[in-house]
């Protein structure tokens, strides 16, 4: 996977100790942070130099989400497709674009597999993102528990698979 990806608007790059400020300052509107599993409310400080630590594990790979030079948001392919953008940022298909990028990059391995993402059943940015991109339900919704809510809240599992991707979405992505 690459380190650094660019589409027309967007540049993915790896986090940094300097990111801590911004993601530190969307994390912690709630509004964002309820649709996240991982994420607790209020964030902290500590929480985003924990994430920066976390993130900087290339296994993860995890990209912070820079718009006209500012930190909006992350996107990351840990276990599965997931990703967070700062209210502010919502609605101009911004993040479409990353995921669709990220995605492409993906697919790119012979040896990648279908892969998954999830989203909260009331999260409906979320559910239409992943449509849009050409994920698919797989299996019955579930419970998972959410640190920003305290509680377990029902979420769909999606999956996208290879031919699925290429077919509905064909990029061309620069490093």
């Amino acid at each position: 996977m690459e380190r650094v990806i660019t589409t027309e608007r967007l540049a993915l790059r790896p986090s940094e100790a300097g990111d801590i400020a911004p993601i530190v300052a969307e994390l912690n509107d709630f509004e964002v942070s309820r649709w996240l599993t991982a994420v607790p409310y209020p964030y902290s400080v500590k929480d985003g130099k924990w994430f920066i630590n976390f993130a900087a594990d290339p296994v993860q790979h995890i990209w912070g989400i820079d718009h006209d030079n500012a930190y909006i948001g992350s996107i990351g392919l840990s276990q599965k497709l997931s990703y967070w953008l700062g209210q502010g940022h919502w609605g101009p298909g911004i993040m479409s674009e990353a995921a669709k990028a990220v995605v492409t990059s993906y697919f790119r391995s012979p040896d990648a597999i279908p892969l998954e993402a999830y989203y909260f059943s009331k999260n409906i940015r979320s559910s239409a993102l992943l449509q849009k991109r050409g994920f698919v339900n797989k299996g019955p919704v579930e419970k998972r528990h959410s640190n920003s809510l305290g509680r377990r809240v029902s979420h769909q599992i999606m999956e996208l698979t290879p031919p699925q991707w290429y077919f509905l979405n064909p990029v061309e992505i620069t490093t």
